[in-house]
């Protein structure tokens, strides 16, 4: 049975992002103040920046989920009908799943394209394209190592078009703007997004704000750091080398407990579509250190 469309005016709280290894090598706590301040999280932390408890898993905006049939536990199916091109017919849209051959086929109305997968979890029908009318085909997959890709798909009456691929978890807001979880600090309070995707007439649009749009801002950090959920803060005065990766833990590292207050000094260079790898910024108590955790590849 196909599940009806889903209401663009509920917004809830969803699911925090699933929590990376546990590390134990902090050795110190910083101590909690009564001073501490934790910054509104519904301030807008960037004009223009999707804000991001104004978005939702971009699942929740489908207008219609495949109906999937298995085979066997590697191969099968989804299908669906709907009018993806606004022409008044309805298309039969079909997929096929081979992960042993790692291949995805999809088809609708007889017109097939292929592509290479690792593990679907979900196909859904969405309106997200802000300069037409056309209803895209979004594929989600697991990725070889849980880092999750979205295929998107269109049809426009006598072809099938691969938009192209966005990397991460996906949430979305209803002006069309889409983040991905390596988009945006998640563990700070406000939330910095540094990233987010549009599709405008058929093209996927990247946005990202300039490197040094945060520093000198005050923000909280969201949960404890430097003891659980693969983040460290590192008490030190030197800034690392721009392009450092400087994950895992270290013997100046410090625990900073929920909610304490920091202000960016510096961040490191980042790619279009990511967020910084580390930030250089000062504690509410004077101390200076690099904040950074694993945020994947």
């Amino acid at each position: 049975m196909l599940l009806s469309s889903c209401s663009l005016d509920i917004f809830k709280e969803t699911t925090e992002p699933e929590a990376p290894v546990e590390t134990t090598e902090a050795t110190e706590t910083v101590p909690t103040t009564e001073a501490s301040v934790i910054p509104s999280e519904t301030e807008p932390p960037i004009e223009g920046a999707p804000e991001y408890l104004d978005t939702l898993p971009i699942i929740d905006y489908a207008l219609l989920f495949l109906e999937m049939e298995y085979d066997d536990s590697e191969t099968y199916t989804g299908r669906a009908t709907y009018d993806m091109n606004g022409d008044n017919t309805i298309d039969d849209i079909r997929i096929e799943v081979n992960e042993p051959a790692m291949n995805l086929n999809v088809l609708i109305n007889g017109v097939s394209k292929s592509l290479t997968i690792d593990y679907v979890t979900v196909a859904f029908l969405i309106d997200i394209d802000r300069g037409d009318d056309y209803i895209d085909l979004f594929v989600q997959d697991s990725g070889p190592s849980d880092d999750p890709v979205s295929h998107i798909f269109r049809y426009d009456g006598t072809s099938i078009t691969h938009l192209g691929d966005i990397l991460g978890s996906l949430r979305c807001n209803r002006q069309g703007q889409i983040i991905s979880g390596v988009g945006y600090s998640w563990y700070t309070l406000p939330v910095m997004v540094y990233s987010w995707v549009e599709i405008v007439s058929g093209s996927i649009l990247y946005q990202t704000v300039e490197r040094d749009t945060y520093i000198g801002q005050t923000f909280g950090f969201r949960r404890e750091i430097g003891n659980n959920y693969g983040s460290w803060m590192e008490e030190t005065t030197t800034i690392p080398a721009y392009d450092a990766s400087p994950f895992g833990p270290a013997a100046t590292n410090i625990i900073v407990p929920a909610g304490y207050e920091f202000t960016i000094l510096d961040v490191s260079e980042f790619e279009i579509g990511t967020s910084p790898n580390w930030y250089y910024i000062q504690l509410e108590d004077g101390r200076t250190g690099v904040f950074y955790y694993m945020k994947g590849d």
